[in-house]
């Protein structure tokens, strides 16, 4: 599992889609957050960044399943463009920086995937940091409860806002979890004692 002790700059994401699966479905809503994380040595309760936010007309309905999941219908996003008109400017936020995420491979994936079919260059070559597998790890590999929801809880942090997963709040709430592994992983804590 990869220590988040090395993390210096990073962007952490989150992705809001049609669906689950990165060939058939599009990205509707992405949030992108980028920090650095090494400045958690000097002030280990400040952690600021650069903010992208943007949503995209998926050119397909959106399922009433995604819908109750994220809140996103077909109306609130007649009027946006497509992922593939962003895609640069996306691509270049991200740069060469490694991707922080809860569950990294499913919005890597999607953006990748998305990133391919606009002809932009991939996230192949980026690093990614995953605060899911790393709460995992933390738990003895055990898979169970690693849900944003509960590994907030189990930080003490406070959740969202309401039932629907936004990509600009659950964005700030994995960098909340992101900075307890960064300062645990460099021993400027200790991991909770309650651990699930």
């Amino acid at each position: 599992m990869r220590s988040f002790s090395d993390l210096d700059e990073a962007v952490v994401i989150d992705v809001e889609t049609t669906g689950l699966s990165p060939e058939t479905d599009r990205i509707i809503s992405v949030s992108m957050l980028r920090v650095r994380f090494s400045s958690l040595q000097r002030n280990p309760n400040h952690l600021e960044g650069d903010t992208l936010d943007a949503e995209f007309n998926p050119r397909r309905k959106i399922p009433v399943a995604a819908t109750r999941v994220h809140g996103i219908t077909n109306e609130d996003v007649a009027d946006k463009g497509p992922f593939a008109e962003s895609a640069q400017q996306l691509r270049d936020f991200i740069g060469t920086c490694p991707i922080v995420a809860h569950n990294a491979a499913f919005d890597k994936a999607f953006l990748s995937a998305e990133f391919k079919r606009a002809g932009v260059r991939t996230l192949q070559r980026n690093k990614s940091y995953c605060t899911m597998l790393r709460y995992q790890d933390m738990n003895g590999g055990r898979r169970t409860g690693s849900n944003l929801d509960t590994v907030l809880q189990q930080f003490g942090i406070p959740g969202r806002s309401g039932r629907l997963h936004l990509a600009d709040e659950d964005v700030r709430l994995t960098c909340a979890i992101a900075r307890e592994f960064y300062l645990i992983d460099n021993g400027l804590i200790s991991a909770p004692s309650n651990e699930a």
